[in-house]
């Protein structure tokens, strides 16, 4: 299986950059009032969140960059903007692109509720493409319409953003310091061998061969994402230090 495909490329939204901007012109003052509404709610977010603070004393232009990023996907996906939690989603995607190396370095508790959120992600795409493809990675994001951006983030819902916001920030704090927790090669293919044996008590033979298939083109976007789902549950029915070792190994490659 792809690794870039089950860590990093699970970004829950898929805003991409280059949907058509709207025809309409709003006042400089308008655009003022807007800038002024995001940074109001970055303030809100980084005080209600852990994961924001510990974010931007990280990396002071973190806040600088989420209101950039906020600022032209709203001028250029009116729709999306418009959705409640966008100014978090985009504030989380942010998130996401840093925290792999956390993750490798992170306590068990925090990593198993970090893989329990993304399990949750992936069962949202298990019956529509479009979420799907988005968590797949498979949709090319600068093609992907600002209706159907607005719909996955409306789709995803306050609370699985608040639980990913909350999972994120128990990584970002417990994987600040401290040596990688990953698994060698000959540990890694062991439990995996262990992994695959408890999908396939759990789901039948034929998920060992849709594991297999994973990468093929052939293989239909749903199928993956079924895939997806049924090995993000049988991890969570490993023992807990395994169920930690496998989703640093996995989903936090230094690949990702």
């Amino acid at each position: 299986m792809s690794k870039p495909a089950v860590t990093s490329t699970f970004l829950f939204l898929a805003l991409g950059l280059s949907a058509q901007p709207a025809l309409t012109q709003a006042p400089a003052s308008g655009f003022a009032s807007e800038t002024a509404a995001y940074e109001k709610q970055i303030t809100e977010l980084t005080a209600r969140y852990e994961v924001f603070q510990i974010a931007a004393e990280a990396d002071p232009a973190f806040q600088k960059n989420w209101l950039n990023r906020l600022r032209i996907t709203g001028a250029i996906k009116p729709l999306t903007a418009a959705t409640p939690n966008f100014t978090l989603s985009v504030g989380n995607e942010l998130l996401l692109a840093k925290i792999n190396p956390y993750v490798r370095r992170s306590d068990d508790d925090s990593t198993i509720a970090y893989l329990q959120a993304l399990s949750k992600i992936v069962a949202k795409g298990v019956s529509d493409e479009t979420l799907c493809k988005s968590f797949l990675n498979m949709a090319d994001k600068s093609t992907m319409s600002d209706s159907d951006n607005a719909r996955i983030e409306a789709a995803y819902g306050p609370a699985l953003f608040d639980e990913m916001t909350i999972a994120l920030g128990k990584v970002m704090r417990t994987g600040a310091t401290g040596k990688e927790r990953v698994l060698t090669q000959e540990q890694s293919e062991a439990l995996i061998i262990e992994l695959v044996t408890v999908m396939m008590d759990k789901y039948g033979k034929e998920s060992a061969v849709r594991l297999v298939a994973f990468n093929k083109n052939d293989t239909p976007p749903l199928v993956k994402c079924e895939t997806m789902k049924e090995m993000m549950t049988s991890i969570a029915l490993l023992e807990k230090p395994q169920q930690a070792m496998l989703t640093r190994t996995l989903f936090a490659s230094e690949g990702n």
